[in-house]
């Protein structure tokens, strides 16, 4: 089973004050499991939870491919082979890029992006920090991400 935490801290141009940064720096971006929080999807193939801000109520999107890849936010997970590739903001002139393979312990993805926003009449620049923890496991543990640091660590 692929087990995925994704962490997002999202903030707006009136939050970018040295407090706030603080605040920010100091909220974990991996957590102990929370059982009644986890979604078992797709035939119980990947167990996902989702940790955060999520302003617009719709900020996770995933799916599953071909019945073994699983496919969320930037990253790309083959559910047989345990391949795991990122994929570069939709403009960007980037190919998707192999970034590991998770045969033993977890990854830690993160990386930052801003989306334009409408809301109440008005745009503004809504900033995040996604933070997505992965790993393969024979049985589900609360522990997963919290007893041992990353095997592997991937930021953009």
């Amino acid at each position: 089973m692929l087990v995925i935490q994704i962490v997002i801290k999202q903030w707006d141009k009136a939050q970018t004050s040295e407090e706030d940064i603080q605040a920010r720096q100091q909220i974990p971006n991996h957590y102990q499991l929370t059982p009644s929080a986890i979604d078992v999807i797709f035939d119980k193939k990947v167990a996902l939870e989702q940790i955060g801000d999520d302003v617009m109520g719709d900020r996770i999107r995933y799916d599953l491919l071909d019945d073994d890849k699983f496919i969320i936010d930037r990253f790309g997970f083959d559910l047989t082979n345990k391949a795991v590739v990122y994929f570069p903001k939709a403009d960007s002139m980037q190919s998707p890029s192999h970034i590991t393979t998770l045969d033993s312990g977890w990854a830690q993805c993160e990386y930052e992006w801003r989306y334009k926003v409408f809301q109440g009449g008005y745009y503004y620049w809504l900033y995040e920090h996604v933070t997505l923890n992965a790993c393969f496991v024979e049985t589900l543990s609360e522990d997963v991400f919290t007893s041992s640091a990353p095997a592997f660590k991937f930021k953009t």
